[in-house]
């Protein structure tokens, strides 16, 4: 065993050194907590988290004493996902002979042979060798390291909780999923998602994982994300529909009204008395019951609240809701909760 542990440090070094830049081993591995975990579950987060197809032998790995509930562990950042198997496979209990190996764009993680082979397969390091194959030299200017790059997402039945961990370890963005108010609701942690999209936004992405969640209920039973102050909130309408807050938009720009002011109606007259063909003539008519500025305005600002109400609809609003919104002095005024402001987004602007 320790002569693998040794062939381990080797391989790894000449994968991690000479490899090919698309060898699925070298991919990095974002920041990335597991405690006790199964092992099926981890290496399905790890593939989540990677891009990287990981697959195991489990009727081989039976043999070696371990199975797909087999508890691990792995607290990692920045690693290359070799690595990060290296160690994830030796949190194993009992430390058995398995190692991994890559083939074509996938890892398999397999029950290491019993006896040395040239094959290039990567063993579960002993703890005394982690220094060894985890050599971290001090890089005082170094970038960060860059996160994963998503062309798309591929869910199958994967569990909301999962879902979550994903964009949180793709996007570098902090998540907090209210999941109380989530399971009032009957939506929980293990809630399976199943999405295949390719060249989304991350945000547009988000919002088809949740329009999976209680389709067609009443809008406060509804799922939503809202992101404020660098933070997405993920939690039912009912919940983002309590307190409310103000917020004050200049929209004088919109509501500018130029004042009509007609001038002389002219027409060319063919011929007349003393006039020739052709002549310009002037005359001084004008429109009758022509609105004033001040009407105008006045109907411009009720066209632009109207619409706004028009495209949010009225359960968020007095009486039936909470918001309110007026126009003073070229200013909207809107009072909102953080359901109302999320319905909004689409006319005010995300």
């Amino acid at each position: 065993m320790r002569g693998w542990m040794v062939l381990g440090v080797v391989l790894w070094t000449a994968v991690a050194s000479a490899g090919p830049r698309d060898d699925p081993a070298r991919t990095l591995v974002p920041r990335i907590d597991l405690e006790g975990v199964a092992l099926a579950t981890a290496l399905n987060r790890l593939s989540l988290r990677t891009g990287v197809a990981l697959q195991a032998d489990w009727p081989g790995l039976a043999e070696a004493g371990v199975t797909p509930e087999s508890p691990v562990r792995l607290r990692a950042q920045s690693l290359p996902l070799g690595q990060a198997l290296g160690l994830l496979l030796a949190s194993l209990e009992g430390r058995p002979a398995v190692a991994w190996s890559v083939e074509g764009p996938a890892i398999r993680i397999v029950p290491a042979p019993r006896e040395p082979t040239t094959q290039a397969t990567q063993p579960a390091p002993r703890p005394e060798m982690r220094l060894r194959v985890l050599p971290m030299p001090a890089r005082p200017e170094a970038p960060p390291a860059p996160r994963p790059i998503v062309r798309g997402y591929d869910f199958q039945a994967t569990p909301l909780a999962e879902v979550v961990e994903f964009f949180r370890a793709t996007t570098d963005v902090n998540f907090f999923v209210n999941w109380r108010a989530l399971e009032a609701i009957g939506i929980d942690r293990s809630t399976p998602i199943t999405l295949q999209v390719q060249d989304v936004r991350p945000a547009q992405a988000m919002d088809l994982v949740l329009e999976q969640l209680n389709p067609g209920q009443p809008l406060r039973q509804r799922v939503f994300w809202v992101l404020e102050q660098g933070v997405v909130t993920i939690s039912s309408g009912e919940a983002l529909d309590q307190q409310t807050r103000t917020v004050v938009l200049d929209v004088g720009d919109l509501l500018i009204v130029a004042p009509n002011r007609p001038g002389p109606t002219l027409r060319i007259d063919s011929a007349g008395k003393g006039r020739g063909p052709g002549d310009i003539v002037e005359l001084d008519g004008r429109e009758e019951d022509e609105p004033s500025v001040a009407q105008r305005r006045t109907a411009l600002e009720q066209t632009l609240v109207d619409s706004i109400l028009d495209a949010t609809g009225p359960e968020i609003w007095r009486p039936i809701g909470k918001g309110t919104i007026r126009l003073v002095g070229g200013r909207l005024i809107i009072e909102q909760t953080r359901l109302g402001f999320k319905l909004l987004e689409p006319v005010l602007g995300r």
